[in-house]
């Protein structure tokens, strides 16, 4: 909140004498004053993570103190009351050193934003990312003083300690989201107000449902576990009584949509070759979270794998993808759904077969279908197959890879990776210009511009077009690309 200046907040009503609710008084009128000071808490009891608030401390012409206003001023005494701050124990706020001691919430910064403590690195929340700046404070000469948002000219990595402890959910949203994950967990700058994913304003008035509501997935698993293999025809209560649907015609259109994608689902896992047949053919058991609590290849990995089906001798990883086929998918939904299984094979005993049920839609009649996951299980299959010791190197393979993956997050944490999932997918190829295109966007939005915009503040302003930062983008997708990706002559002989 900018402008919490004495004189300033609350408001004052004026209405040059034509108001006369404010001359003539009754309970339960409002006032300007009253309703800035109830938003004023409002506004503190609302934060989550952090909250800045800011005043104008100095005059700009005479640089005298100036006073907060009156609801910041409460706040300010109620903190230093918290924190047993004795009303004369700053005699001297112009004592900074003093001043952060005993106040660490309160930022003082200098009057102007050239001024040469914003660049000399003496007090790490005083801090500018301006050039232009930096150079007045250095004579143009040495522009590297200025704090660049990420620079990817800066010394290698410090190597990632080797007791470094792993997150499955923050590894899980790394892949997913590189930018937003790193963005908001390793730099905590969140851009939440902007996010396509808050609490909807107004009710929907398309003919569709937002694909982040997962409702064609859950719509599926709820049938399966009934043992039905069609949609209703009318929408359950959890859709139609949410507000997710938007209303009257529109909403059945929109209905009807959902509907006609489940029923391609379950055309095809009804196939008997369908890698998910086993598991679907009869009602579909209650998953259950898998703790995971190990050591793999040296590192403390913990978290939690939800979707998992047991049966009598199959533990099954359930990925459900609405309206896409396998060909459709690329590194955002492939590396997670190898960590899973991956991570659940080295957590299960060798009895037991572990295999993925990745449901997608079948590939059209022009389009190869892809064989990703089926190598997963069929990598799986010759691994139980094989004798204790092609096991053994099988398994070394397998925690290689997962602890490659472990890695790159962990590395990505200390300083940036050029990975984005849809820009890395299509950079495995031999040709810059599909990279380029997915990145920056033709007919449709880019991944650099997907809400609420991640992507383009943690990149800048790079094209990934054949230059130097595209050579490091292609070599990170090939090298995720090789870690996820099981041959079949890896799964003959265990390694």
């Amino acid at each position: 909140m900018l402008g919490l200046d004495d004189g300033e907040f609350p408001r004052a009503g004026n209405d040059g004498g034509l108001d006369l609710m404010s001359r003539h008084r009754r309970l339960g009128d409002r006032d300007v004053r009253s309703d800035d000071r109830y938003l004023f808490l409002e506004t503190v009891m609302s934060a989550r993570w952090r909250l800045h608030l800011s005043y104008i401390g100095e005059g700009v012409r005479d640089g005298k103190p100036r006073n907060p206003a009156a609801p910041l001023a409460e706040l300010m005494t109620a903190l230093d009351l918290g924190a047993r701050v004795g009303r004369n124990a700053i005699a001297d706020e112009s004592d900074d050193a003093t001043a952060k001691r005993l106040r660490p919430w309160w930022v003082r910064h200098p009057l102007q934003p050239f001024d040469a403590r914003y660049f000399d690195g003496a007090d790490p929340t005083l801090f500018s990312y301006s050039k232009a700046f930096a150079e007045m404070r250095h004579g143009g000469a040495d522009a590297a003083a200025s704090r660049a948002f990420l620079d990817a000219g800066s010394p290698a990595p410090v190597p990632v300690p080797e007791d470094a402890a792993v997150v499955l959910s923050e590894v899980f949203a790394y892949y997913r989201n590189p930018a937003r994950q790193l963005l908001e967990s390793a730099l905590d700058l969140r851009l939440d107000a902007l996010a396509d994913d808050r609490l909807r304003e107004s009710e929907p008035l398309e003919a569709k449902i937002d694909a982040i509501d997962r409702v064609g997935a859950r719509l599926f698993v709820d049938l399966a576990r009934q043992g039905r293999a069609e949609a209703p025809v009318l929408p359950p209560d959890w859709l139609r009584l949410t507000g997710t649907l938007p209303p009257g015609r529109v909403g059945e259109q929109a209905w009807n949509g959902e509907r006609e994608k489940v029923d391609r689902l379950f055309q095809a896992v009804a196939a008997p070759e369908h890698a998910a047949h086993a598991l679907l053919a009869q009602p579909l058991p209650e998953s259950r979270p898998v703790l995971i609590d190990r050591v793999v290849a040296g590192r403390r990995v913990h978290g939690e794998l939800r979707d998992v089906f047991d049966t009598d001798d199959v533990r099954w990883v359930l990925d459900v993808r609405p309206g896409r086929t396998e060909t459709d998918l690329g590194f955002r939904e492939r590396i997670v759904l190898f960590l899973r299984w991956a991570l659940l094979r080295l957590d299960t005993v060798a009895s037991k077969a572990v295999r993925t049920a990745l449901v997608s839609e079948a590939e059209g009649k022009r389009r190869e279908a892809d064989p990703w996951a089926r190598r997963l299980n069929d990598w799986d299959a010759a691994w139980m197959a094989g004798d204790a010791g092609a096991r053994a190197v099988g398994l070394a393979d397998l925690e290689r890879r997962v602890a490659g993956l472990f890695d790159f997050f962990l590395a990505s944490q200390q300083h940036p990776q050029w990975y984005f999932p849809a820009t890395s997918w299509a950079a495995r190829g031999d040709d810059p210009s599909a990279a380029a295109a997915r990145w920056a966007g033709g007919f449709g939005v880019g991944e650099r511009d997907h809400a609420p915009g991640y992507a383009r503040l943690l990149a800048g302003e790079r094209t990934f077009a054949g230059d130097a930062d595209y050579a490091e983008l292609r070599r990170n997708a090939a090298y995720l690309d090789e870690l996820i990706r099981l041959g079949p002559a890896v799964a003959e002989d265990g390694a």
